[in-house]
């Protein structure tokens, strides 16, 4: 069941909002995925095959926040390190690169079972470069949950982690059909 705009607009407000407390362990568990992907002993075959640097990251978001869960969402370990992921009742928050989106079909996929009313939201990561703030180069976008998220249809655009809540408004959010709810009665 789709959400109307003002629905999701309170929902990343929220999402936005509660992220804004573990601003500084994000930035920790960045820099230590920096730090381990520096480490690796590939050479130049970090530069060319990017998919090689993932697991670094994904390792150390979850080294931060297995226990302590990410702005009050609780990490979902059933999937880890296929999928890295927190969620509440009413949230799905994803961790993917801007380019980390599958392509072709799999017979046995990775994606969890939907619950319909649960909102999804994609939080797109990229390694800074040593001394910029690496919360800079977060970003979250909303993504229905009527299917694989490879297939689902973006809600929002991209927003910048470090927008404050209160300045977000509809018109950054895309309407559903629930926005404008039609009845059709047999003809």
């Amino acid at each position: 069941m789709a959400h109307t705009t003002g629905e999701n607009l309170f929902t990343m407000k929220r999402v936005l909002r509660n992220l804004e407390v573990d601003h500084d362990a994000l930035r920790e568990a960045l820099a230590d995925g920096r730090r381990m992907r520096d480490l690796l002993p590939y050479g130049d075959y970090i530069n060319r095959y990017r998919n090689l640097t993932r697991d670094p990251m994904v390792v150390a978001i979850h080294k931060q926040f297995h226990e302590s869960g990410l702005g009050g969402l609780t990490i979902d370990e059933s999937m880890f390190p296929l999928s890295l992921r927190f969620e509440d009742d009413d949230v799905t928050l994803v961790f993917r690169r801007p380019e980390g989106f599958r392509h072709g079909t799999n017979e046995e996929s990775s994606q969890r079972p939907l619950i319909e009313r649960r909102s999804r939201i994609v939080l797109f990561w990229k390694y800074a470069e040593p001394g910029t703030d690496a919360l800079k180069r977060i970003s979250l976008q909303m993504f229905d949950n009527e299917g694989p998220l490879e297939e689902a249809t973006m809600l929002s655009e991209k927003i910048p982690l470090l927008t404050k809540p209160e300045s977000l408004t509809t018109a950054m959010f895309i309407p559903t059909h629930a926005d404008e709810p039609r009845f059709v009665f047999g003809s």
